[in-house]
């Protein structure tokens, strides 16, 4: 039996997960899988911050009388769209960097496939997988059902 003592227990006969419960014997395949963080608003914004700064340091933005100031600094149109653009960048590059890829405990059954459990700690998740992984040999050694299905003692990572 596996507990983390919270939210996870995997017992000889079932994985709980918060409120939810699965029987081993439906299981049919569990692993890890890898969940990449989607980037494409973040590669967006640091793609409009570097068009932003390109367009301020080339013509194509016209001198206008347009004039903003903050304390005692003077800002043009092009030094606005600059600094704007730079900002838009920078926070762009930031978030990149700060998405990281989170890992889930990924579970086969008759209803399809399910992400019962998603954290950013692999160990975490790897330690659900092997308390599975020990839960199923074991049922296999008392000659459970589960005999006629070898392949549920691992399954291969996949990402998503």
């Amino acid at each position: 039996m596996y507990t983390d003592g919270h939210d996870v227990t995997v017992t000889d006969l079932t994985l709980h997960v918060r409120n939810n419960h699965y029987r081993l014997e439906g299981i049919t395949r569990h692993g890890v899988s890898i969940i990449k963080p989607n980037r494409v608003l973040v590669l967006a914004l640091i793609g409009a911050g570097l068009l932003s700064f390109i367009a301020g340091l080339s013509n194509s933005v016209q001198s206008s009388s347009f004039v903003m100031s903050a304390f005692t600094i003077q800002l043009g149109l092009k030094q606005l769209i600059i600094f704007a653009g730079t900002i838009i960048f920078l926070t762009g590059i930031v978030l990149l960097i700060i998405q990281k890829e989170k890992y889930g405990v990924q579970i086969v059954t008759a209803e399809g496939e399910k992400q019962v459990l998603i954290s950013p700690r692999k160990e975490y998740v790897s330690m659900i997988v092997e308390a599975l992984n020990k839960a199923f040999i074991g049922t296999l050694k008392k000659g459970g059902k589960s005999e006629e299905r070898p392949s549920n003692l691992k399954m291969a990572v996949s990402p998503r």
